[in-house]
């Protein structure tokens, strides 16, 4: 058999570029190549390394024609949309609710303070503990705890009230605890967005204000895309509580995985809480205890 004869360049040669757009994918823009099959194996393993700097490759298509080979390289990046830009194949919003136990020692009436049955005044006749001082909250303890220990003068059977009248935070809280209601359950609400890629390139996790609280409009700044969620309803999530205040959203760590080969998951979760201390948690702004439907706690 006589010896191939090839016209013209052997090696791979750029053709004329082209620009595309997919909805799901953003913008992605084709290479062509042609060049010689023997020489197939060396241009792709060189093309491959070359294409982690423009994007990551998200496409290959080779086809012969002859002695030739055509290679359409596709790259994660074009001139209107640069790398890391595209649109996620599919993205998710989830709403998940779940029960959480939680102490007695956080129950609204116990933290914000509360009034005695058939009682109205502008201010609780219970001071909460939000309202307490550190020496306040010691002096707490300590009655209750020697009260369940018997420690405490007068405290045997029937005899708890002339030690710690009814309209009192120790009565309420030593009553519970007697009883054995030591936790009560409360509704938790976990957002959930998950994006999927096809490309490395695509995986841009944000870990700006991770560990922060958002209320809903901090929220809505960080994902634009939530009040559109399909199967949410960003009304009723504005204006959801829980304990009688409204949710604000303490944001975790993105978490990335790949799902299957050349498509990749990202998840970020938002975690309703009702209640938070300021002095623990930092806001996404300045904290301000309306915006953030909280008050103030002692040191």
């Amino acid at each position: 058999m006589p010896a191939t004869t090839y016209i013209g360049e052997t090696d791979f040669k750029q053709q004329q570029v082209t620009t595309f757009f997919t909805e799901g994918q953003g913008w992605t823009t084709t290479v062509p190549y042609r060049g010689s099959t023997t020489n197939l194996a060396r241009f792709l393993t060189e093309i491959i390394i070359i294409g982690a700097t423009f994007g990551g490759i998200v496409g290959l298509r080779v086809t012969e024609d002859g002695p030739y080979s055509n290679v359409d390289i596709t790259y994660a990046q074009s001139p209107f949309g640069p790398a890391g830009q595209s649109d996620p194949i599919a993205r998710t919003w989830s709403l998940i609710a779940t029960m959480e136990e939680v102490s007695i020692w956080n129950l609204p009436k116990i933290q914000d303070g509360f009034f005695p049955p058939g009682i109205r005044k502008t201010t609780p006749f219970c001071v909460g503990l939000v309202e307490r001082s550190p020496t306040d909250l010691m002096k707490l303890r300590n009655n209750i705890a020697l009260a369940e220990s018997d420690n405490l003068p007068g405290t045997v059977a029937g005899s708890i009230q002339e030690d710690f009248p009814d309209e009192s935070m120790e009565a309420l809280i030593l009553g519970l605890q007697l009883r054995g209601e030591d936790t009560f359950q409360v509704p938790k609400y976990v957002l959930k967005k998950t994006d999927t890629v096809f490309s490395r390139t695509q995986l841009v996790a944000s870990h700006t204000n991770v560990g922060k609280i958002h209320n809903y409009n901090d929220l809505v700044v960080a994902e634009p895309s939530l009040p559109t969620a399909i199967l949410i309803d960003p009304l009723s999530l504005a204006a959801a509580q829980v304990q009688q205040k409204a949710l604000n959203w303490l944001k975790m760590a993105p978490s990335v995985e790949q799902v299957s080969n050349g498509r990749y998951q990202l998840d970020q979760e938002y975690w309703g809480v009702a209640h938070f201390n300021p002095i623990i948690y930092d806001t996404v702004s300045t904290f301000n205890e309306v915006t953030y439907n909280q008050k103030k706690f002692k040191f």
